[in-house]
Parts: structure tokens; sequence; C-alpha cells
């Protein structure tokens, strides 16, 4: 598969995560008609670069590296009884195999690392409930800890530094996480609808909305982070 250069998101696959590891550029297909998803992997410095699949899971919702280590949150599915999983993929080794790192009940979302530990959004299902977990990835057998539970419907967290901000799109608002008592306050209330993505940058707040298909910036108060 070609990717030209003046390639949208409308020209590719139906992806559903990018994640960057040296010149290399790695993306999740959620999932090609009823195939399953794959990874793939594009050297964006190429002079037609592209898109070579690595591995295929049943449906890749996010990604996040470790050393080289790519960490995928598989959504799974329910209609052939696929267990939602976290694997991990060497994407140096010649041989790509996948590890399973752990096997929540509740299906993966969202997944970002802060040090060894690896921060998940897990929801019950695709349209309601969902909770803030974690693991420490150096444990033979990581166990699941409990950071914020019943949330209305989150969708994607961030770090600044060591705090932890989380996207409700059930809310609409921007929360900051306290990862000891699991309290939110929120950072910005009644955001744009249908809004998918966050990211903090030079003290502003940048977020993606379906609605508007516009990518909007709102400065926030310095105490407000």
């Amino acid at each position: 598969m070609l990717i030209p250069k003046s390639a949208t998101l409308f020209e590719v696959p139906l992806i559903s995560a990018l994640v960057f590891k040296d010149n290399i550029l790695y993306a999740a297909e959620s999932r090609n008609g009823n195939n399953l998803g794959n990874i793939y992997k594009i050297d964006v410095t190429a002079d037609s670069p592209r898109a070579e699949s690595i591995a295929t899971f049943l449906k890749p919702t996010d990604l996040a590296f470790k050393g080289n280590d790519l960490y995928v949150a598989d959504l799974g599915n329910s209609t052939n009884s696929g267990q939602s999983t976290i694997y991990k993929i060497d994407v140096t080794s010649s041989e790509i195999k996948k590890e399973v790192v752990i096997e929540p009940i509740l299906a993966p979302i969202n997944i970002v690392f802060k040090g060894d530990e690896l921060f998940m959004i897990l929801r019950p299902n695709r349209f309601s409930g969902g909770q803030i977990s974690k693991i420490n990835i150096t444990e033979n057998s990581p166990q699941l800890t409990d950071i914020a539970t019943r949330i209305n419907l989150p969708r994607e967290i961030n770090f600044i530094g060591n705090d932890l901000y989380l996207l409700d799109y059930g809310s609409k608002e921007i929360l900051k996480v306290d990862q000891i008592s699991g309290n939110m306050s929120t950072i910005l209330a009644n955001a744009p609808d249908n809004f998918q993505d966050f990211i903090f940058g030079n003290g502003d707040l940048y977020l993606t909305s379906y609605t508007s298909r516009k990518i909007q910036k709102v400065t926030l108060k310095c105490s407000e982070l």
C-alpha cells in the first residue's frame, strides 16, 4: 500500500492510533471490513512511504512504546468470544511474536506510559461507563490497580509531568485526576461536541472534534495546570 505525501486520514485505512519510534510511524488499523486489524510500519523519511503490515489483531485501539516493545491494546471481538488483551511485540525482532501482557475483563480503549507503569482506560462496553487503571510492566504477572472508577465515558488520558488528565466524552469535560484518591477536578467544562482527543502544549489545550472537523485551542490559567 503506497501512502502519498499528500495523504489525509480518509485516504488510508481506518486508523485508530499512531505512534512514532525514531523515523518509523506505527499505525493501528481498527479493522478492515470483516478482516483483522493490522499494525502498519511506515518509514516517513522514504521518498515514497509504504505501509507494511507487521502484525494483526482482532481490533487494536491504541499503541504505546516502551523501549523497543510496542504495546497494543486490543479490544477483542465479543461476537467470536475474542478476549480483550494488551499485547507487546518487539519491533526490532526479525520474527514478530505477540506476547500477552494482561487480559483485563474490561475492554482497553487507551494506553499511555509513565515510567514503568502502563496506564489505561478500561470500559465495560463501547458507549457507557469506564475506569482508569494501571499495571507495572516490570512485574512477572502484572496486576491491575484501579485509579478512578465509575467514570461517565472516559476516552483519552495524558500526562503533564506527574499529573494525569482525562478526557471524559460523556460529561464533555477535561479532568485532572488525583492518582491516590481517584478524585477528579474539572479543568475544562462544556467541551466541543464529539471531541475525540486532546493534548497540552505551551500552556494551551488543543482539542479535536468530529462534529466541527476542527482542531480547537483553549488557553488555560496556570493554576489549572
